[in-house]
């Protein structure tokens, strides 16, 4: 007969619990055969007052008059350990007791309220307060909410029904840089890496697209549905190079970055 101290797992008491319930004749658990918890006390490395908690609590729970659905777990989970320097309602009480401009940061919220920051950390991780970030909204006037007002009733019909939109065409704007400063490969053993360089990351090509879309339909007249992307064009031209280089004489087409413009948009 084993003599360890140590917890038994969830699932070693669960098995407890099996192996009792296959022993069993039809008398459960009333009288259980000659040597069977010291044997599953030697099996799972426990004392046998261990087993027969494990049955006790079965046996509470009615396992012996039918009912299957019994807990036997560990009952030492948040029952142990050391205990909170702070309850929930002190954390509560001592959060709400700072002024809200105060709470910008944990380290902050330390200084003002006493509490280390490594248990302000493990108390938000806990739930006891949350971190919240505040977005600068536009504030309307009351101008501002007559013309969405009347802007939103203008698509309704005299007859009350809600405009399609099928007339509309929606443009957009979209920056684009050339390329990337980190590009991910995958290469296969013994390949070379890719030179990627250039002048400086910091000024790298962008230009601008202008995209039209509009509301997708089903053409009759094709009998195919139409997808809405009516399509994109990129601010560019193409210039001739006004000197030679190393990459390319005088007078090689080159595309150039459009400056976007009033009218440029228009044209």
């Amino acid at each position: 007969m084993a003599a360890g101290k140590r917890d038994l797992t969830n699932e070693e008491r669960e098995c407890i619990l099996r192996e009792v319930l296959l022993h069993s004749k039809q008398a459960f658990m009333m009288r259980l055969p000659k040597g069977l918890c010291a044997h599953l006390a030697a099996k799972y490395n426990c004392h046998v007052s261990s087993i027969r908690r494990v049955l006790s609590r079965a046996k509470s729970q009615g396992i012996q008059d039918g009912n299957m659905r019994v807990c036997v777990k560990n009952r030492k989970k948040g029952r142990v350990g050391r205990k909170m320097a702070h309850s929930p309602a002190q954390v509560k009480q001592k959060l709400l007791d700072m002024p809200l401009e105060l709470r910008g940061n944990l380290r902050m919220i330390a200084t003002n309220t006493g509490i280390i920051y490594g248990s302000l950390h493990r108390y938000l991780k806990l739930g006891m307060f949350r971190s919240h970030t505040n977005s600068i909204r536009p504030q309307l006037t009351p101008a501002n909410k007559y013309s969405r007002l009347k802007f939103a009733l203008g698509f309704v019909r005299p007859s009350m029904e809600i405009s399609e939109m099928l007339e509309y065409v929606h443009l957009d704007e979209k920056w684009f840089y050339l390329t990337h400063e980190n590009i991910k490969f995958y290469l296969v053993p013994g390949e070379k890496e890719p030179d990627w360089s250039c002048q400086s990351k910091r000024f790298i090509t962008k230009v601008m697209f202008l995209t039209a879309v509009a509301r997708p339909r089903f053409c009759e007249d094709t009998g195919l549905w139409f997808n809405g992307k009516i399509g994109t064009w990129p601010f560019i031209e193409l210039a001739e190079a006004k000197r030679s280089s190393v990459n390319r004489p005088a007078g090689t087409l080159e595309t150039k970055v459009v400056v976007v413009t009033k009218d440029v948009y228009r044209s």
